[in-house]
């Protein structure tokens, strides 16, 4: 019974570290809108802006996975947007080449504007990013950087000339423009062709340190918040996670509390059974 009892204890003291043993993957479903759409024909109100190139920009979700053993965090961007072979440029043969934009990040939680679907959130009313993650070279940036919005990037209001109905939405953060400090860097893994995902989707991967982004104790509570589109910003996703695995699905670890509880019924059980 000693030796039982010895067990239990040196496993509920254990039980913060194994808590952060396992990655905790939190999935962030594309429930953001944001606004403006500008051209001559917006469509209002709709996640992807275009009708019969809408699968172009799709974002399905975000995947975060933080690892705090390992004191890193990946993000994961679900998307029919990406194509590797055009090394993320996408020609529509108008002279517009839209290209795959940064991943902002937020330390301090995510606070849109409005409600769900967040139908008028853009970059003047939104989060503030603290960190940004640059695609083109595979840094992290803090500080004062610049952020080039979807007008910045789109030099005419209309994509396509077609049926005029092709616009983009306008003033959403894109990509860090100048400036900043360079905090870390990173890794990008692009999925190989459009078909690899498990959702039969293309995907592209951010991985970095979380020292990169001020977390300096992977175990203290996390608290952050996402952006990333295209540079046209058809389709946009933002989304927030908290340190327990929330806001989006992932799973939570149990807290050492709950393991103590169930801990002492097992000793307890065990002296029951002693005294019979």
């Amino acid at each position: 019974m000693k030796n039982l009892t010895k067990s239990i204890v040196a496993c509920l003291l254990s039980s913060s570290s194994l808590a952060f043993a396992v990655p905790v993957t939190t999935t962030i479903a594309d429930n953001f809108i944001g606004g403006r759409d500008a051209g001559a024909a917006p469509i209002i109100n709709r996640d992807v802006i275009s009708e019969d190139l809408s699968e172009a920009f799709n974002i399905d979700n975000m995947q975060v996975t933080i690892d705090r053993a390992a004191g890193t965090i990946a993000v994961k961007i679900v998307t029919e947007w990406h194509d590797p072979s055009s090394n993320g440029t996408f020609n529509f043969g108008d002279g517009y080449d839209v290209q795959t934009g940064d991943l902002f990040i937020s330390t301090n939680g995510w606070a849109p504007f409005g409600a769900a679907p967040y139908v008028a959130d853009d970059a003047s009313n939104g989060e503030d990013w603290e960190y940004v993650f640059d695609t083109s070279n595979g840094s992290l940036y803090g500080g004062a950087f610049g952020i080039s919005k979807s007008q910045d990037e789109m030099t005419g209001s209309l994509i396509f000339s077609g049926d005029g109905s092709f616009a983009y939405r306008d003033n959403q953060e894109t990509r860090r423009s100048t400036g900043g400090t360079q905090s870390g860097i990173g890794a990008i893994t692009w999925s190989t062709n459009a078909e690899n995902d498990a959702d039969g989707i293309a995907y592209v991967i951010y991985s970095f340190a979380l020292a990169d982004i001020g977390i300096v104790d992977p175990s203290s509570a996390i608290n952050l918040g996402f952006h990333w589109t295209m540079t046209c910003g058809n389709d946009v996703i933002e989304g927030g996670i908290t340190s327990d695995g929330g806001g989006g699905g992932g799973g939570e670890v149990p807290e050492p509390g709950t393991l103590l509880l169930a801990g002492l019924g097992l000793v307890g059980l065990g002296l029951r059974r002693r005294t019979k």
